[in-house]
Protein backbone atom coordinates (compact mmCIF):
# COMPACT_ATOMS: atom_id res chain seq x y z
CA UNK A 1 0.00 0.00 0.00
CA UNK A 2 2.61 2.19 0.75
CA UNK A 3 4.76 1.50 -2.18
CA UNK A 4 1.36 2.38 -4.61
CA UNK A 5 0.95 5.70 -2.38
CA UNK A 6 4.85 6.53 -2.98
CA UNK A 7 4.59 5.90 -6.77
CA UNK A 8 1.15 8.20 -7.37
CA UNK A 9 3.04 10.74 -5.25
CA UNK A 10 6.06 10.84 -7.65
CA UNK A 11 3.93 10.80 -10.89
CA UNK A 12 1.67 13.67 -9.70
CA UNK A 13 5.23 15.20 -8.47
CA UNK A 14 6.42 14.22 -11.84
CA UNK A 15 2.93 16.14 -13.91
CA UNK A 16 3.75 18.82 -11.43
CA UNK A 17 6.93 19.65 -12.33
CA UNK A 18 6.26 19.41 -16.07
CA UNK A 19 3.87 21.88 -15.75
CA UNK A 20 5.49 24.49 -14.05
CA UNK A 21 8.52 23.46 -16.76
CA UNK A 22 5.79 24.30 -19.27
CA UNK A 23 4.61 27.75 -17.71
CA UNK A 24 7.88 28.98 -17.59
CA UNK A 25 8.65 28.16 -20.78
CA UNK A 26 8.71 30.25 -23.96
CA UNK A 27 7.41 28.86 -27.65
CA UNK A 28 8.13 29.98 -30.98
CA UNK A 29 6.65 28.32 -34.11
CA UNK A 30 8.16 28.29 -37.81
CA UNK A 31 6.67 28.29 -40.56
CA UNK A 32 8.90 29.06 -43.74
CA UNK A 33 5.81 30.45 -45.42
CA UNK A 34 5.38 33.04 -42.72
CA UNK A 35 7.81 36.31 -42.94
CA UNK A 36 8.85 36.50 -39.05
CA UNK A 37 11.48 37.75 -36.92
CA UNK A 38 13.18 35.95 -34.08
CA UNK A 39 14.69 37.83 -31.55
CA UNK A 40 17.10 36.61 -28.54
CA UNK A 41 18.12 38.13 -24.95
CA UNK A 42 21.49 39.31 -24.81
CA UNK A 43 22.81 36.29 -22.92
CA UNK A 44 21.25 33.99 -25.20
CA UNK A 45 22.77 35.52 -28.60
CA UNK A 46 25.94 35.29 -27.30
CA UNK A 47 25.45 31.61 -27.46
CA UNK A 48 24.45 31.80 -30.75
CA UNK A 49 20.68 30.55 -29.08
CA UNK A 50 17.88 31.52 -31.07
CA UNK A 51 15.99 28.48 -30.46
CA UNK A 52 16.59 26.47 -33.32
CA UNK A 53 18.55 23.43 -34.25
CA UNK A 54 21.70 25.32 -34.38
CA UNK A 55 23.71 28.30 -33.22
CA UNK A 56 23.24 31.53 -34.63
CA UNK A 57 25.84 34.66 -34.93
CA UNK A 58 24.58 37.40 -36.01
CA UNK A 59 22.24 40.45 -35.04
CA UNK A 60 19.87 41.14 -32.41
CA UNK A 61 16.91 40.31 -34.95
CA UNK A 62 17.01 37.80 -37.56
CA UNK A 63 14.14 36.63 -40.04
CA UNK A 64 14.98 32.55 -40.64
CA UNK A 65 14.79 31.72 -44.31
CA UNK A 66 15.65 27.98 -43.74
CA UNK A 67 16.80 26.20 -40.24
CA UNK A 68 19.27 23.77 -42.15
CA UNK A 69 20.51 24.46 -45.58
CA UNK A 70 22.68 21.98 -48.01
CA UNK A 71 25.68 23.37 -46.28
CA UNK A 72 24.57 22.44 -42.55
CA UNK A 73 23.83 26.32 -41.18
CA UNK A 74 21.04 28.23 -40.60
CA UNK A 75 20.16 30.93 -43.44
CA UNK A 76 18.85 33.85 -41.97
CA UNK A 77 19.25 37.58 -42.49
CA UNK A 78 19.37 41.03 -40.60
CA UNK A 79 15.78 42.40 -39.66
CA UNK A 80 17.01 44.66 -37.53
CA UNK A 81 15.80 47.75 -39.71
CA UNK A 82 12.02 46.34 -40.07
CA UNK A 83 12.79 46.00 -35.94
CA UNK A 84 13.69 49.89 -35.79
CA UNK A 85 10.54 51.01 -37.67
CA UNK A 86 8.22 49.46 -35.47
CA UNK A 87 10.03 50.91 -32.51
CA UNK A 88 10.11 54.19 -34.14
CA UNK A 89 6.38 54.20 -34.65
CA UNK A 90 5.49 53.41 -30.85
CA UNK A 91 8.09 56.18 -29.64
CA UNK A 92 6.17 58.54 -31.57
CA UNK A 93 2.84 57.16 -30.67
CA UNK A 94 1.33 57.66 -34.40
CA UNK A 95 -2.56 56.98 -34.24
CA UNK A 96 -3.39 54.75 -37.17
CA UNK A 97 -7.12 55.48 -38.88
CA UNK A 98 -8.88 52.13 -39.31
CA UNK A 99 -9.15 51.93 -42.63
CA UNK A 100 -10.96 49.03 -43.92
CA UNK A 101 -8.61 46.69 -46.57
CA UNK A 102 -9.85 46.52 -49.90
CA UNK A 103 -8.94 42.95 -50.46
CA UNK A 104 -6.72 40.09 -48.78
CA UNK A 105 -4.40 39.05 -51.49
CA UNK A 106 -1.49 41.10 -48.67
CA UNK A 107 -2.34 38.45 -45.82
CA UNK A 108 -2.78 35.22 -48.10
CA UNK A 109 -1.15 32.55 -49.46
CA UNK A 110 -2.29 31.23 -53.09
CA UNK A 111 -1.95 27.64 -52.88
CA UNK A 112 -1.88 25.28 -50.39
CA UNK A 113 -0.26 22.29 -51.02
CA UNK A 114 -1.07 20.24 -48.62
CA UNK A 115 -4.89 20.24 -49.33
CA UNK A 116 -6.98 19.36 -52.20
CA UNK A 117 -8.55 22.92 -52.62
CA UNK A 118 -6.53 25.63 -52.95
CA UNK A 119 -6.89 28.52 -50.18
CA UNK A 120 -10.06 30.53 -50.47
CA UNK A 121 -8.17 33.97 -49.52
CA UNK A 122 -5.42 33.34 -52.42
CA UNK A 123 -8.60 33.70 -55.08
CA UNK A 124 -9.06 37.76 -53.97
CA UNK A 125 -5.65 38.74 -55.41
CA UNK A 126 -3.40 38.18 -57.80
CA UNK A 127 -1.39 35.11 -58.15
CA UNK A 128 2.39 35.51 -58.90
CA UNK A 129 2.55 33.05 -61.52
CA UNK A 130 6.26 33.07 -62.13
CA UNK A 131 7.24 31.99 -58.88
CA UNK A 132 4.40 28.95 -59.67
CA UNK A 133 5.76 25.25 -60.06
CA UNK A 134 3.61 23.08 -62.50
CA UNK A 135 1.50 21.61 -59.99
CA UNK A 136 0.40 25.03 -58.66
CA UNK A 137 0.24 26.30 -62.44
CA UNK A 138 -2.03 23.34 -63.13
CA UNK A 139 -4.10 23.98 -59.86
CA UNK A 140 -4.57 27.58 -60.82
CA UNK A 141 -5.95 26.87 -64.25
CA UNK A 142 -8.39 24.67 -62.93
CA UNK A 143 -9.61 26.70 -60.76
CA UNK A 144 -9.82 30.00 -63.72
CA UNK A 145 -11.84 27.65 -65.96
CA UNK A 146 -13.92 26.61 -63.30
CA UNK A 147 -15.69 30.23 -63.35
CA UNK A 148 -15.52 30.87 -66.39
CA UNK A 149 -19.65 30.56 -67.09
CA UNK A 150 -20.31 32.48 -63.89
CA UNK A 151 -17.62 35.39 -65.42
CA UNK A 152 -19.59 35.35 -68.96
CA UNK A 153 -23.08 35.68 -66.62
CA UNK A 154 -21.15 38.46 -64.61
CA UNK A 155 -20.53 40.27 -67.88
CA UNK A 156 -23.67 40.06 -69.28
CA UNK A 157 -25.73 41.65 -66.59
CA UNK A 158 -22.93 44.98 -66.57
CA UNK A 159 -23.77 45.11 -69.99
CA UNK A 160 -27.54 44.68 -69.48
CA UNK A 161 -27.70 47.15 -66.71
CA UNK A 162 -25.80 49.63 -68.45
CA UNK A 163 -28.01 49.26 -71.75
CA UNK A 164 -31.11 49.60 -69.12
CA UNK A 165 -29.72 52.94 -67.78
CA UNK A 166 -29.62 54.64 -71.39
CA UNK A 167 -32.76 53.18 -72.54
CA UNK A 168 -34.26 55.25 -69.06
CA UNK A 169 -32.31 58.67 -70.01
CA UNK A 170 -33.66 58.02 -73.45
CA UNK A 171 -37.25 57.98 -72.48
CA UNK A 172 -37.76 53.88 -73.81
CA UNK A 173 -38.71 50.84 -71.82
CA UNK A 174 -35.66 49.00 -70.25
CA UNK A 175 -37.75 45.69 -70.05
CA UNK A 176 -37.31 45.55 -73.51
CA UNK A 177 -33.36 45.92 -74.32
CA UNK A 178 -31.67 43.43 -75.32
CA UNK A 179 -28.08 42.31 -75.36
CA UNK A 180 -25.55 40.69 -77.31
CA UNK A 181 -23.27 37.80 -75.65
CA UNK A 182 -20.34 39.34 -74.36
CA UNK A 183 -17.22 38.63 -76.12
CA UNK A 184 -14.19 38.10 -73.08
CA UNK A 185 -11.26 39.24 -75.21
CA UNK A 186 -13.50 42.74 -76.61
CA UNK A 187 -14.35 43.09 -72.42
CA UNK A 188 -10.88 42.40 -71.33
CA UNK A 189 -9.30 45.20 -73.69
CA UNK A 190 -11.78 47.90 -72.43
CA UNK A 191 -11.80 46.87 -69.01
CA UNK A 192 -8.50 45.09 -67.33
CA UNK A 193 -9.46 44.86 -63.63
CA UNK A 194 -13.13 43.33 -64.44
CA UNK A 195 -12.08 40.30 -63.04
CA UNK A 196 -11.09 41.68 -60.27
CA UNK A 197 -14.97 42.92 -59.58
CA UNK A 198 -15.91 39.46 -60.41
CA UNK A 199 -13.95 37.65 -57.87
CA UNK A 200 -14.60 40.23 -55.19
CA UNK A 201 -18.71 39.55 -55.66
CA UNK A 202 -17.74 36.09 -56.43
CA UNK A 203 -16.03 35.35 -52.90
CA UNK A 204 -18.21 37.42 -51.45
CA UNK A 205 -21.65 35.68 -52.04
CA UNK A 206 -19.25 32.26 -51.24
CA UNK A 207 -18.27 33.14 -47.55
CA UNK A 208 -21.96 34.23 -46.63
CA UNK A 209 -23.51 30.67 -47.54
CA UNK A 210 -24.58 28.55 -44.74
CA UNK A 211 -22.74 25.66 -45.54
CA UNK A 212 -19.40 27.65 -46.76
CA UNK A 213 -16.47 25.83 -45.01
CA UNK A 214 -14.52 28.65 -45.22
CA UNK A 215 -14.12 31.46 -42.77
CA UNK A 216 -14.54 35.44 -43.73
CA UNK A 217 -11.43 36.93 -43.55
CA UNK A 218 -10.65 39.55 -40.89
CA UNK A 219 -7.57 41.30 -41.33
CA UNK A 220 -5.91 43.27 -38.51
CA UNK A 221 -6.75 47.00 -40.19
CA UNK A 222 -3.02 47.98 -40.34
CA UNK A 223 -1.15 44.50 -40.79
CA UNK A 224 -0.40 44.45 -36.80
CA UNK A 225 1.63 47.86 -37.35
CA UNK A 226 0.60 49.31 -33.82
CA UNK A 227 -2.17 47.89 -31.40
CA UNK A 228 -2.46 50.80 -29.47
CA UNK A 229 -5.28 53.09 -31.15
CA UNK A 230 -4.10 56.54 -29.34
CA UNK A 231 -6.60 59.75 -30.04
CA UNK A 232 -5.31 62.49 -31.99
CA UNK A 233 -5.11 64.86 -29.03
CA UNK A 234 -3.03 62.14 -27.02
CA UNK A 235 -0.89 61.58 -29.95
CA UNK A 236 -1.10 65.61 -30.08
CA UNK A 237 -0.41 66.56 -26.37
CA UNK A 238 2.10 63.40 -25.45
CA UNK A 239 3.98 62.63 -28.77
CA UNK A 240 7.50 64.19 -28.95
CA UNK A 241 8.96 66.39 -31.25
CA UNK A 242 11.00 63.83 -33.85
CA UNK A 243 13.68 65.78 -35.96
CA UNK A 244 13.44 65.38 -39.65
CA UNK A 245 14.43 66.77 -42.73
CA UNK A 246 12.60 68.22 -45.82
CA UNK A 247 12.85 66.76 -48.67
CA UNK A 248 13.03 68.13 -52.35
CA UNK A 249 9.87 67.60 -54.37
CA UNK A 250 10.47 64.94 -57.26
CA UNK A 251 8.72 65.21 -60.40
CA UNK A 252 8.58 61.64 -60.67
CA UNK A 253 6.81 60.95 -57.44
CA UNK A 254 3.27 60.89 -57.59
CA UNK A 255 2.16 60.91 -54.14
CA UNK A 256 3.33 64.40 -53.41
CA UNK A 257 1.51 66.79 -55.04
CA UNK A 258 2.90 70.41 -55.90
CA UNK A 259 1.17 71.84 -52.70
CA UNK A 260 3.02 69.18 -50.21
CA UNK A 261 6.20 68.59 -49.48
CA UNK A 262 7.97 64.88 -48.49
CA UNK A 263 9.63 64.75 -45.15
CA UNK A 264 12.40 62.57 -43.91
CA UNK A 265 11.21 61.10 -40.45
CA UNK A 266 12.76 58.08 -38.17
CA UNK A 267 13.02 55.86 -41.21
CA UNK A 268 10.06 57.04 -43.06
CA UNK A 269 8.64 59.51 -46.26
CA UNK A 270 5.86 61.61 -44.66
CA UNK A 271 4.32 64.79 -45.78
CA UNK A 272 3.46 68.20 -44.79
CA UNK A 273 1.61 71.45 -46.30
CA UNK A 274 3.58 74.12 -47.83
CA UNK A 275 2.12 76.49 -45.82
CA UNK A 276 3.42 74.82 -42.83
CA UNK A 277 7.04 75.15 -44.08
CA UNK A 278 7.28 79.01 -44.01
CA UNK A 279 11.06 80.42 -43.68
CA UNK A 280 12.46 76.76 -43.73
CA UNK A 281 13.96 75.54 -47.18
CA UNK A 282 14.75 71.65 -48.32
CA UNK A 283 17.89 70.00 -47.64
CA UNK A 284 20.80 71.06 -50.22
CA UNK A 285 21.76 67.44 -51.36
CA UNK A 286 23.99 68.98 -54.33
CA UNK A 287 24.72 72.95 -53.83
CA UNK A 288 25.29 74.59 -57.71
CA UNK A 289 28.02 76.38 -56.00
CA UNK A 290 30.02 73.22 -55.11
CA UNK A 291 30.59 71.10 -51.89
CA UNK A 292 32.28 73.80 -50.15
CA UNK A 293 29.41 76.02 -50.00
CA UNK A 294 26.75 73.69 -49.31
CA UNK A 295 24.25 74.28 -46.06
CA UNK A 296 24.71 71.19 -44.03
CA UNK A 297 21.57 72.91 -42.02
CA UNK A 298 19.11 73.50 -44.05
CA UNK A 299 16.03 71.15 -43.83
CA UNK A 300 16.66 70.77 -41.07
CA UNK A 301 14.10 70.79 -38.23
CA UNK A 302 11.66 69.36 -35.99
CA UNK A 303 7.74 67.38 -36.30
CA UNK A 304 5.02 65.85 -35.11
CA UNK A 305 2.10 63.90 -36.23
CA UNK A 306 -0.91 65.97 -37.56
CA UNK A 307 -3.58 63.87 -37.92
CA UNK A 308 -3.73 60.03 -37.62
CA UNK A 309 -2.00 58.15 -40.32
CA UNK A 310 -3.14 55.94 -43.23
CA UNK A 311 -2.19 52.47 -44.41
CA UNK A 312 -2.69 52.22 -47.94
CA UNK A 313 -1.12 49.12 -48.57
CA UNK A 314 -0.30 46.38 -45.85
CA UNK A 315 3.18 44.56 -45.80
CA UNK A 316 2.23 40.77 -47.53
CA UNK A 317 3.86 38.65 -45.20
CA UNK A 318 2.66 34.85 -46.59
CA UNK A 319 4.12 33.72 -49.69
CA UNK A 320 6.66 36.79 -50.07
CA UNK A 321 10.32 36.64 -51.66
CA UNK A 322 11.31 39.97 -50.22
CA UNK A 323 14.02 40.04 -47.39
CA UNK A 324 12.01 43.26 -45.90
CA UNK A 325 8.25 43.12 -46.47
CA UNK A 326 8.06 46.54 -44.44
CA UNK A 327 8.88 47.80 -47.66
CA UNK A 328 5.78 46.62 -49.43
CA UNK A 329 3.97 48.89 -47.15
CA UNK A 330 2.65 51.97 -48.18
CA UNK A 331 1.85 54.81 -44.87
CA UNK A 332 0.53 58.37 -45.46
CA UNK A 333 1.43 60.63 -42.70
CA UNK A 334 0.90 64.15 -42.22
CA UNK A 335 3.02 66.36 -40.22
CA UNK A 336 3.41 69.54 -38.64
CA UNK A 337 6.05 71.93 -38.03
CA UNK A 338 6.48 71.57 -33.94
CA UNK A 339 7.15 75.91 -33.57
CA UNK A 340 3.17 75.74 -35.43
CA UNK A 341 1.95 73.35 -33.26
CA UNK A 342 3.53 75.20 -29.73
CA UNK A 343 2.00 78.67 -31.19
CA UNK A 344 -1.62 77.24 -31.22
CA UNK A 345 -1.00 74.80 -27.94
CA UNK A 346 0.40 77.80 -25.83
CA UNK A 347 -1.98 77.51 -22.72
CA UNK A 348 -1.90 77.46 -19.47
CA UNK A 349 -4.72 75.19 -18.40
CA UNK A 350 -4.90 71.70 -17.38
CA UNK A 351 -6.25 69.07 -19.68
CA UNK A 352 -9.80 68.35 -19.30
CA UNK A 353 -10.72 71.71 -17.30
CA UNK A 354 -13.26 74.05 -18.24
CA UNK A 355 -11.16 76.75 -19.41
CA UNK A 356 -9.55 74.44 -21.56
CA UNK A 357 -12.60 72.90 -22.92
CA UNK A 358 -14.52 75.86 -23.61
CA UNK A 359 -11.01 77.31 -25.51
CA UNK A 360 -12.50 77.56 -29.13
CA UNK A 361 -9.86 76.38 -31.56
CA UNK A 362 -9.75 74.21 -34.74
CA UNK A 363 -8.95 70.23 -32.81
CA UNK A 364 -6.27 69.95 -35.58
CA UNK A 365 -4.13 72.69 -35.94
CA UNK A 366 -3.58 73.81 -39.65
CA UNK A 367 -0.43 75.36 -39.25
CA UNK A 368 -1.94 78.69 -39.70
CA UNK A 369 0.02 81.53 -37.27
CA UNK A 370 -3.53 82.18 -35.66
CA UNK A 371 -7.05 79.76 -35.40
CA UNK A 372 -9.84 80.59 -37.05
CA UNK A 373 -12.99 80.89 -34.65
CA UNK A 374 -16.60 81.66 -35.64
CA UNK A 375 -16.42 85.29 -34.47
CA UNK A 376 -12.95 86.09 -36.22
CA UNK A 377 -11.05 86.63 -33.28
CA UNK A 378 -7.65 86.11 -33.14
CA UNK A 379 -6.42 84.00 -30.15
CA UNK A 380 -9.21 85.00 -27.88
CA UNK A 381 -10.54 81.65 -26.43
CA UNK A 382 -14.19 81.28 -26.01
CA UNK A 383 -13.73 80.98 -21.71
CA UNK A 384 -13.46 84.81 -21.68
CA UNK A 385 -15.35 86.25 -24.65
CA UNK A 386 -18.72 87.61 -23.83
CA UNK A 387 -22.12 86.59 -25.20
CA UNK A 388 -25.00 88.88 -25.93
CA UNK A 389 -28.06 87.75 -24.09
CA UNK A 390 -31.11 90.04 -24.31
CA UNK A 391 -29.20 92.89 -24.92
CA UNK A 392 -27.06 92.35 -21.91
CA UNK A 393 -23.36 91.06 -21.81
CA UNK A 394 -22.65 87.65 -19.77
CA UNK A 395 -19.02 86.04 -20.07
CA UNK A 396 -18.99 82.32 -20.50
CA UNK A 397 -17.04 81.93 -17.21
CA UNK A 398 -19.78 83.19 -15.03
CA UNK A 399 -22.28 81.04 -17.10
CA UNK A 400 -19.59 78.34 -16.17
CA UNK A 401 -19.28 79.04 -12.18
CA UNK A 402 -23.10 79.14 -11.71
CA UNK A 403 -23.39 75.83 -12.96
CA UNK A 404 -20.34 74.97 -11.15
CA UNK A 405 -18.52 72.60 -13.87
Amino acid sequence: MNKLCRENQAKMSGKASFAKILQRSKYATYDPSISQVYSAAAANRARGDFGFKRPIQGPPNVRVKSQDNELGVVEYINADGDVKVLQRIEEMRIPFDNKESTSANEYSSYVDKSSIEDSILGQFGRPEVELMDKQEFDNYLQRVKSLRGEFKEFLNNQALDVAKKQAELKGENPDNVKTPPVDLYNSAQNDPYVHQQFLKQYHAKVLTEKDSKHLTPNPHFNGGLRYSTPSPIESSKLSPSIPGRILPNSSNNSRFRREKKPIALAGLVASTDMSNLTGLSATDFASEYGQQSRDLNAGQAKFRVMNRANVSRVPRVVNTSSDRPLDGAVIDIELLESSAIEKLQNKSEAIGSPEYVSTFEKDIPSGRNRPVSMFKTINSPLFNRKKENQGTELKISELLKQHQF
